[in-house]
Protein backbone atom coordinates (compact mmCIF):
# COMPACT_ATOMS: atom_id res chain seq x y z
CA UNK A 1 0.00 0.00 0.00
CA UNK A 2 1.30 3.06 -0.70
CA UNK A 3 0.62 6.82 0.09
CA UNK A 4 0.55 9.31 -2.56
CA UNK A 5 2.64 12.32 -2.89
CA UNK A 6 -0.33 14.91 -1.38
CA UNK A 7 -0.78 12.71 1.23
CA UNK A 8 2.90 12.61 2.61
CA UNK A 9 3.42 16.49 2.04
CA UNK A 10 0.62 16.76 4.04
CA UNK A 11 1.91 14.58 6.90
CA UNK A 12 5.42 15.92 6.89
CA UNK A 13 3.44 19.34 6.90
CA UNK A 14 1.37 18.59 9.93
CA UNK A 15 3.91 16.42 11.95
CA UNK A 16 6.02 20.05 13.32
CA UNK A 17 1.83 20.68 14.45
CA UNK A 18 1.92 18.02 16.05
CA UNK A 19 4.77 18.61 17.92
CA UNK A 20 4.44 22.08 18.75
CA UNK A 21 1.02 21.07 20.33
CA UNK A 22 2.38 18.71 22.50
CA UNK A 23 5.18 20.77 23.86
CA UNK A 24 2.59 23.69 24.76
CA UNK A 25 0.30 21.02 26.16
CA UNK A 26 3.03 20.32 28.65
CA UNK A 27 4.15 23.39 29.41
CA UNK A 28 -0.08 24.40 30.28
CA UNK A 29 0.03 21.48 32.20
CA UNK A 30 3.42 22.38 33.98
CA UNK A 31 2.29 26.30 34.66
CA UNK A 32 -1.04 24.97 35.97
CA UNK A 33 0.59 22.36 38.58
CA UNK A 34 3.07 25.46 39.54
CA UNK A 35 0.00 27.70 39.94
CA UNK A 36 -2.01 25.08 42.36
CA UNK A 37 1.00 24.64 44.00
CA UNK A 38 1.18 28.67 44.64
CA UNK A 39 -2.91 28.57 46.07
CA UNK A 40 -2.16 25.91 47.66
CA UNK A 41 0.68 27.58 49.46
CA UNK A 42 -0.86 30.59 50.14
CA UNK A 43 -3.23 29.23 51.71
CA UNK A 44 -1.49 27.19 54.08
CA UNK A 45 0.17 30.47 54.83
CA UNK A 46 -2.61 32.07 55.66
CA UNK A 47 -4.07 30.14 57.78
CA UNK A 48 -0.25 29.30 59.59
CA UNK A 49 -1.23 33.37 60.33
CA UNK A 50 -4.85 32.65 61.74
CA UNK A 51 -3.18 30.07 64.14
CA UNK A 52 -0.14 32.00 64.98
CA UNK A 53 -2.22 34.74 66.52
CA UNK A 54 -4.76 32.14 67.71
CA UNK A 55 -2.40 30.47 70.06
CA UNK A 56 -0.59 33.85 70.85
CA UNK A 57 -4.20 34.88 72.25
CA UNK A 58 -5.33 31.67 74.05
CA UNK A 59 -1.27 32.28 75.75
CA UNK A 60 -2.59 35.56 77.03
CA UNK A 61 -5.71 34.20 78.39
CA UNK A 62 -3.98 31.23 79.82
CA UNK A 63 -1.89 34.26 81.62
CA UNK A 64 -4.29 36.57 82.58
CA UNK A 65 -6.27 33.32 84.06
CA UNK A 66 -3.35 32.58 86.12
CA UNK A 67 -2.98 36.15 87.29
CA UNK A 68 -6.93 36.67 87.88
CA UNK A 69 -6.77 32.84 90.56
CA UNK A 70 -3.90 34.59 91.87
CA UNK A 71 -5.12 38.34 92.52
CA UNK A 72 -9.17 38.60 91.47
CA UNK A 73 -9.12 42.37 91.08
CA UNK A 74 -11.75 44.24 89.27
CA UNK A 75 -9.23 45.22 86.67
CA UNK A 76 -7.90 42.19 85.90
CA UNK A 77 -11.68 40.63 85.61
CA UNK A 78 -12.16 42.96 83.44
CA UNK A 79 -9.38 42.63 81.27
CA UNK A 80 -9.91 38.40 81.16
CA UNK A 81 -13.68 39.13 79.89
CA UNK A 82 -11.49 41.37 76.91
CA UNK A 83 -9.07 38.62 76.04
CA UNK A 84 -11.43 35.76 76.28
CA UNK A 85 -13.85 37.70 73.53
CA UNK A 86 -10.65 37.85 71.58
CA UNK A 87 -10.18 34.42 71.72
CA UNK A 88 -13.54 33.65 71.10
CA UNK A 89 -13.51 35.88 67.38
CA UNK A 90 -10.27 34.11 66.76
CA UNK A 91 -11.25 30.47 67.33
CA UNK A 92 -14.47 31.45 65.13
CA UNK A 93 -12.54 33.02 62.19
CA UNK A 94 -9.62 30.10 62.24
CA UNK A 95 -12.65 27.17 61.88
CA UNK A 96 -14.70 29.42 59.62
CA UNK A 97 -11.16 29.93 57.56
CA UNK A 98 -10.39 26.24 57.67
CA UNK A 99 -13.91 25.24 56.60
CA UNK A 100 -14.52 27.41 53.85
CA UNK A 101 -10.49 26.93 52.09
CA UNK A 102 -11.03 24.09 50.23
CA UNK A 103 -7.34 23.86 49.26
CA UNK A 104 -6.61 23.06 52.59
CA UNK A 105 -8.68 20.37 52.25
CA UNK A 106 -7.65 16.62 50.67
CA UNK A 107 -10.64 14.04 50.97
CA UNK A 108 -8.90 11.86 47.93
CA UNK A 109 -6.89 8.73 49.73
CA UNK A 110 -7.10 7.36 52.14
CA UNK A 111 -6.99 8.69 56.00
CA UNK A 112 -8.78 11.83 57.46
CA UNK A 113 -8.35 15.36 55.83
CA UNK A 114 -5.48 17.36 58.17
CA UNK A 115 -7.84 20.57 57.96
CA UNK A 116 -10.73 18.55 59.36
CA UNK A 117 -8.74 17.14 62.16
CA UNK A 118 -7.32 20.42 63.02
CA UNK A 119 -11.50 21.79 63.32
CA UNK A 120 -12.06 18.74 65.34
CA UNK A 121 -9.58 19.37 67.86
CA UNK A 122 -9.86 22.69 68.10
CA UNK A 123 -13.64 22.57 68.86
CA UNK A 124 -13.05 20.19 71.43
CA UNK A 125 -10.41 22.36 73.15
CA UNK A 126 -12.25 25.10 72.82
CA UNK A 127 -15.20 23.46 74.29
CA UNK A 128 -12.84 22.96 77.11
CA UNK A 129 -11.93 26.42 77.65
CA UNK A 130 -15.20 27.62 77.51
CA UNK A 131 -16.47 24.90 80.26
CA UNK A 132 -14.11 26.15 82.84
CA UNK A 133 -14.00 29.83 82.39
CA UNK A 134 -17.11 30.25 85.00
CA UNK A 135 -15.40 27.73 87.35
CA UNK A 136 -12.33 30.20 86.96
CA UNK A 137 -14.45 32.95 87.37
CA UNK A 138 -16.04 31.42 91.30
CA UNK A 139 -12.03 30.24 91.60
CA UNK A 140 -13.68 26.63 92.01
CA UNK A 141 -10.52 25.14 89.74
CA UNK A 142 -6.70 24.53 90.53
CA UNK A 143 -3.91 26.17 89.08
CA UNK A 144 -2.46 22.77 87.67
CA UNK A 145 -5.36 21.61 85.58
CA UNK A 146 -6.29 25.28 84.25
CA UNK A 147 -2.10 26.14 83.44
CA UNK A 148 -1.11 22.92 82.24
CA UNK A 149 -4.50 20.16 81.72
CA UNK A 150 -6.95 22.73 80.10
CA UNK A 151 -4.80 26.00 78.71
CA UNK A 152 -1.49 23.50 77.98
CA UNK A 153 -3.29 20.90 75.84
CA UNK A 154 -5.17 23.91 74.08
CA UNK A 155 -1.51 25.34 72.67
CA UNK A 156 -0.58 22.04 71.37
CA UNK A 157 -3.79 22.51 68.48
Amino acid sequence: MQIGLKARLRLISLFPIFILIGVASYYVYDSYIGYDSAIKLQSKLEENKKLNELIGDISRERGMTVMYMGNSSEATAESLKSQRAIVDKRVNAYIQHLKSTQSLHNHSGEGICFACKSIKSLEANYSTIKEVRPLVDNQNVEFQEIFYDIYGNAQKL
